[in-house]
């Protein structure tokens, strides 16, 4: 807000100073305000100024320093007129710094504290008023009992040192100091209490005129000595005081040499008077002084003598704010918040409720003001009109209680709808009578004929009334119109239709229920046909235009014992398909189908021969016994690519997918050959893979092979390849990479290819598995990390490590040549979760997949010996029982939550001895569909998972189903 005002003061500048410079119009600069204090209410700290009324406005108090405004928000206060000091921001003519301020002066509009003003100053603060305000009234530097101005006055019960006299006498010889109490007129008294004042010398060895010298001009024996005192003989050597000696002389008692004499006491922790005691009667003290941090009359303490230092005392203790003009709790504020206000009081001269009043501060005395004004006198037992009468004028008035049918006039009295009326009412007590006389309107209208609500309108609740209307269904409809029912709630039609007779066959609607010539009782009963040529010797009555006729003409057989198509078969119909009760999406997929019904004996048979889906699939039996449209679907199977057995025989399955109906589609790389389905495949070259394509059935069993080769022979990247299916199009697609000069030779074509690393994409049909082109790519088309991203573009994948590796709080530490982390990250780098597995040897990560639903991940990694995973599960592979010292090997598959990361299932692939063991085929081994895990790769030796035993003589390609 500030700066918002400061940008538009200086705005309103520079469009009267370019108005004036650049239109060369008589203009000038917007009208300043006038007087001390302007009308605005915003913040002018910053703002440009000529005059200090430009900062000093409603709100705040401020001046104009250089142009600019400099100010102070105004606080708020209480009680209008109330007075209290202030620092000036500059000194006055009088060279006075502080000022008063008053409670919201006339020239504000709220209450808030006005200007700080100068002091109006006097030569001193001499009076009563002046000693008691709080104020500095002559500018020197001291207020009220601090300043010497006001030593006649003091606090109510505060004492202080008196003594008359000469100050040169007081504590000397006889004379001492009295004590004076203050009284309730805030005045010392006039006597001294306690006093000793000098008297005539007397010749007793005491100093009664108290000059200091004891029996002076006394006479005495010439050259005679004597101690002396000049003091009381009871201060004699007391405190500070000491005895002399004396020699009489021609005069008489010379001085007396070497005494101590009393003085006055002095806060100084001495017995300053010789009278044993010390710091008495305060002395030094009973003179005002300021006490720091205080406010009011707390403010103002006086001296008192403490261990010898003179302190300055509190003398005053804050009590709640009264209304006296005084700051009595010390706050800094003069009868705030309206002290012993706000209670009940009587106006003088005021009669009735204008004599109500309440309490209010007003410069510091209470005052009743009036709180109520005389109104016109109304019935509630109060002389509303000040005028000294109590409910006057308030019989038999007019009245209407009801909500409509009566308007009041101007003077009280009330015009009616017919027929409403107004009554009569009288003050009782200051309570009105009841309304007597009065005719209300009905709560609702009644259809009668007459204004019930009286609204002026008659029947308008029913505006079908007199409306044409019918009564009676079809034939029987009678035209009539609307009447007031007999209870008056609603309309009836009168129409009065006939009543429906028997329907007869008559090509007329008899009964009145909207059909012609039904339900006659002659039809459908047996008649004889009379009609010569007719295969129907009996027939039926039916009503055909108007007229019962016998109808002997063939019918539609249906099964009710009977010949109805008069072909001398009774019930000849055949089987009919009942209502099928299994789902309904499941009709007439796979092996289920709706059963039917057969007519025997005029009735129809139960339903039979239905097939609902089964609980499970049959596996093996080629039927989709689930019927879900996929044969075999959730059988677990598994198979082995038959490599010859020749030692360099080597094969590995590398990727895996399936189409809509899950056959299964599979590229991996092979050495030396194998056979299917009574074809041998055989590479060029024993020491440099080739790669094939094969496709499975739900059941495993072989659809199509093919194989791809190179020549001159080059090695395809394993980890490059991978394999996707269009369903619409019908086509499998094959994408890799092949390193160096050559061409790849499929079946019906070819592709030459040149350079370091090509890659290359090649379709084939999905049910023949004949290639259809081939053709290269962009490089980038080609995955190559093991990451499985959902489409939250959350990565789920692994990382190893060899010694320690850190995730948030927690170190994890490898427990063999190298361990895991099985981790999930956000698209923004930032570790979701992750868990730790390890195991004595080498673990090793080979690929990542997510279930469909994303609410699963599955990790296929390798591992030996006792594997620790997460801390949570431990699965020990054990040692080989022909070699105890090597951990067995295995393969585990991970099933996690992927929101958690918790662990659901493990599942391992264990291998029997030392030269077996299967590894999952690079990142896109594992696949996931419809409820099943597809796990490629290659299996060498014999390999346990559960009650399974997996073999292979040489390195295999391996191909796996298994239930998630």
């Amino acid at each position: 807000m500030k700066q918002t005002t400061t940008l538009l003061r200086r705005f309103l500048w520079i469009c009267a100073f370019m108005c004036c410079s650049l239109c060369m119009l008589h203009c000038g600069a917007p009208e300043r305000c006038k007087g001390r204090v302007g009308e605005q209410t915003l913040d002018p700290n910053g703002s440009p100024c000529l005059v200090d009324c430009e900062c000093n406005n409603q709100l705040y108090e401020g001046h104009c320093q250089d142009n600019v405004c400099v100010g102070t928000q105004r606080e708020t206060c209480n009680t209008k007129g109330t007075k209290r000091p202030c620092l000036l921001t500059q000194a006055g003519a009088n060279g006075c710094t502080k000022g008063t301020q008053v409670c919201a002066p006339s020239y504000l509009s709220s209450s808030v504290w006005g200007d700080c003003q100068p002091i109006q100053s006097t030569p001193s603060e001499s009076t009563q008023t002046l000693c008691f305000d709080g104020l500095d009234n002559d500018c020197d530097g001291k207020v009220d009992l601090g300043d010497a101005d006001c030593k006649d006055f003091c606090n109510p019960g505060e004492t202080r040192a008196c003594f008359r006299f000469a100050a040169a006498q007081k504590g000397v010889g006889a004379c001492k100091a009295g004590l004076q109490t203050c009284g309730e007129d805030r005045r010392w008294p006039q006597n001294c209490p306690g006093e000793q004042g000098p008297t005539q010398e007397t010749c007793d060895g005491k100093d009664n005129d108290c000059d200091g010298s004891v029996d002076e001009h006394c006479p005495c024996p010439l050259g005679e000595s004597r101690s002396c005192f000049s003091g009381l003989p009871s201060q004699a050597d007391k405190g500070e005081c000491k005895q002399g000696r004396q020699t009489c002389e021609t005069k008489g008692w010379s001085a007396c040499v070497g005494q101590t004499k009393p003085r006055a006491e002095r806060c100084d922790q001495r017995d300053n008077d010789c009278d044993g005691q010390i710091d008495e009667d305060n002395p030094e003290g009973g003179e005002q002084c300021p006490i720091a941090g205080k406010k009011g009359l707390c403010g103002l303490g006086t001296l008192r003598c403490k261990e010898g230092k003179l302190l300055c005392q509190e003398h005053y203790t804050p009590t709640p704010e009264t209304c006296n003009g005084k700051d009595d709790n010390c706050d800094g504020k003069v009868d705030e918040n309206n002290p012993e206000s706000q209670k009940p009081c009587q106006v003088k001269g005021q009669k009735g409720v204008c004599a109500s009043g309440s309490t209010f501060c007003q410069a510091g005395t209470l005052r009743c003001i009036q709180q109520r004004s005389a109104t016109r006198e109304v019935c509630n037992g109060k002389d509303d009109d000040c005028d000294g009468e109590t409910d006057e004028g308030m019989s038999a008035q007019p009245c209407y209680t009801g909500t409509s049918g009566c308007l009041q006039r101007s003077d009280g009295s009330y015009i009616c709808e017919a027929p409403c009326q107004a009554g009569t009412r009288s003050c009782q007590q200051g309570i009105w009578s009841a309304c007597t006389g009065q005719t209300l309107p009905a709560q609702q209208e009644a259809c009668n004929g007459k204004d019930d609500n009286c609204n002026g309108k008659v029947d308008e609740r029913f505006p079908q009334l007199g409306l044409n209307c019918f009564s009676g269904l079809y034939a029987c409809r009678t035209e009539g119109t609307f009447v007031c029912s007999a209870d008056g709630l609603g309309v009836v039609c009168n129409a009065k239709p006939p009543a429906p007779v028997a329907e007869l066959c008559n090509n007329k609607d008899d009964d009145c229920d909207g059909t012609v010539d039904n339900n006659i009782k002659q039809v459908g009963t047996v008649c004889n046909n009379t009609q010569t040529g007719s295969p129907c010797k009996q027939g039926t009555y039916i009503c055909k235009g108007g007229t019962l006729i016998c109808n002997a003409v063939p019918q539609q057989e249906i099964c009710n014992g009977k010949d109805d198509d008069c072909d001398g078969q009774v019930d000849d119909i055949p089987p009919q398909q009942c209502p099928y009760t299994g789902p309904a999406y499941t009709q007439d997929i796979g092996s289920c189908k709706a059963g039917f019904q057969l007519c025997q004996q005029g009735k129809m048979t139960a339903c039979t021969g239905e097939v609902r889906p089964a609980s499970g699939e049959l596996c093996g039996n080629n039927i989709d016994d689930d019927c879900n449209g996929t044969i075999d679907d959730l059988c677990k199977w598994h198979y082995t690519l038959p490599m010859s057995a020749s030692n360099s025989s080597y094969s590995t399955a590398s990727v895996i997918t399936t189409d809509q109906h899950d056959n299964v589609y599979v590229a991996g790389e092979y050495q030396g050959s194998f056979t299917i389905q009574n074809k041998t495949y055989t590479s060029k070259s024993t020491n440099q893979r080739e790669l094939f394509i094969l496709s499975l059935d739900p059941s495993g069993r072989i659809r199509w092979v093919t194989t791809v080769s190179t020549n001159p022979v080059r090695q395809i990247g394993a980890a490059t390849i991978s394999v996707s299916v269009n369903v619409t199009s019908g086509q499998v697609t094959v994408n890799g990479l092949v390193f160096g000069n050559t061409t790849l030779q499929l079946a019906n074509s070819t592709l030459t290819v040149t350079g370091g690393s090509t890659a290359f994409s090649l379709v084939f049909d999905s049910q023949t598995g004949k290639d259809i082109s081939a053709k290269t790519i962009a490089s980038n088309n080609i995955p190559y990390n093991a990451d499985a991203t959902d489409t939250t573009l959350h990565s789920y994948f692994t990382r190893s490590f060899t010694t320690t590796y850190t995730l948030g709080p927690t170190t994890y530490t490898s427990k063999g040549q190298s361990d895991l982390m099985l981790l999930k990250r956000t698209n923004l780098g930032q570790i979701v979760w992750g868990f730790h597995v390890g195991s004595p040897v080498h673990d090793t990560n080979y690929a990542v997949a997510l279930d469909p639903t994303e609410k699963e991940v599955f990790f296929a990694l390798n591992a030996s010996g006792k594997v620790s995973l997460s801390n949570t599960h431990t699965i020990d592979l054990g040692l080989h029982n022909n070699n105890p010292n090597t951990p067995v090997k295995g393969t585990l598959l991970v099933r996690a939550e992927t929101t958690t990361g918790n662990i659901l299932g493990i599942t391992t692939l264990k291998a029997l001895d030392a030269s077996s063991g299967f590894n999952p085929g690079y990142y896109r081994s594992l696949h996931i569909t419809k409820g099943n895990l597809y796990v490629v790769g290659s299996l060498r030796g014999k390999v346990q998972s559960g009650s399974q035993i997996f073999s292979a003589p040489s390195t295999r390609a391996f191909i796996w189903k298994e239930s998630k």
